[in-house]
C-alpha cells in the first residue's frame, strides 16, 4: 500500500491528511460533554429551570402558562416575519430575527414600566410582560453582543486587497501563494484576529457579568414587583 501512495496527487496527500487528523481526534479530543458550547447548554438549561420554578412560585398559575405559550409562540411568528422580508443574504435576515426579538423585549419592558408607575388593578398582560423581562433578562446583554458582532465584524477578506494580491502574484512571480503571504492580506488577518478576540472577551463579560448583574439586582426587584401584582385588587 505504501508503494502505490503518490505523495505528489493531490487527492492521496488529502486522504492521509484526513487519516491523521481522525487520528489525532480520537486519541487527544476530550469527551464532547466537556466541550464549551454542551458546558454552556447544560448551563443555561438548569439556570432556565431554576429561574421557571421561582418563577411558577411568584405568579399564578394561568398568567404562567400564557408566558411558556408566549415564549414559544412569538418567535417563531417572529422568525417567519424575518425569512418573509427579502435579504441580499442570509445574515441580514438572522440580524433581523434578532432585532425583532430585542424590539418584543423593550416593547414587554414598557409595559411592565408602566405597571410600576401606575398599578391600582392587576393587570394579566403586564404581569405576563413582566415575566418575559424576567426570563429574557438573563440573555440579553449576550445577544446585544452577539448582534453587535454580526454588524460590526466582517470576515469577508476585501475584494480590492483580494484582487490586488492576486494580480500582483502573478504579474511579479506567476505564484498564487503571494496572495495569502501579502502584507495587507496578513495585516487583515491580524486585525480581525484581534477583534475576534475581544469580541470573545465581550461575550464572555456580557454571559457571566450580566448574570451576575441579574442575581444580585434584578431577581429582588422581580421578586417585589411579582409579590406587589399579586397583591393588588383584581377585577369582578
Amino acid at each position: 500500500m505504501a508503494d502505490n501512495f503518490n505523495y505528489n496527487y493531490f487527492y492521496n496527500t488529502y486522504e492521509l491528511e484526513s487519516i491523521l487528523n481522525n487520528i489525532s481526534q480520537a486519541k487527544f479530543t476530550p469527551l464532547f460533554i466537556w466541550d464549551t458550547e454542551v458546558l454552556r447548554l447544560i448551563f443555561y438549561t438548569c439556570l432556565y429551570l431554576s429561574l421557571l420554578i421561582m418563577l411558577f412560585k411568584m405568579v399564578q398559575w394561568k398568567q404562567f402558562l400564557i408566558t411558556l405559550l408566549s415564549l414559544m409562540i412569538v418567535p417563531i411568528i417572529l422568525f417567519i416575519t424575518s425569512q418573509l422580508i427579502p435579504y441580499s443574504s442570509y445574515s441580514s435576515k438572522q440580524d433581523t430575527f434578532a432585532v425583532l426579538l430585542l424590539l418584543t423585549f423593550f416593547v414587554a419592558f414598557l409595559f411592565m414600566l408602566s405597571d410600576i408607575a401606575k398599578s391600582r388593578k392587576f393587570n394579566a398582560f403586564k404581569n405576563i410582560c413582566s415575566q418575559i423581562v424576567y426570563l429574557v433578562m438573563p440573555v440579553l446583554p449576550l445577544m446585544i453582543v452577539l448582534l453587535c458582532k454580526s454588524w460590526f465584524f466582517n470576515t469577508t477578506y476585501p475584494y480590492s486587497y483580494a484582487q490586488e494580491s492576486m494580480v500582483a502574484a502573478v504579474t511579479t512571480e506567476t505564484n498564487t501563494n503571494n496572495y495569502y503571504n501579502s502584507a495587507e492580506y496578513i495585516y487583515y488577518q491580524l486585525e480581525q484576529n484581534y477583534w475576534s478576540r475581544m469580541y470573545d472577551l465581550c461575550e464572555c463579560i456580557a454571559m457571566y457579568g450580566g448574570l451576575a448583574l441579574f442575581v444580585i439586582v434584578i431577581v429582588p426587584l422581580m421578586k417585589q414587583l411579582f409579590v406587589k401584582q399579586l397583591a393588588l385588587p383584581r377585577k369582578s
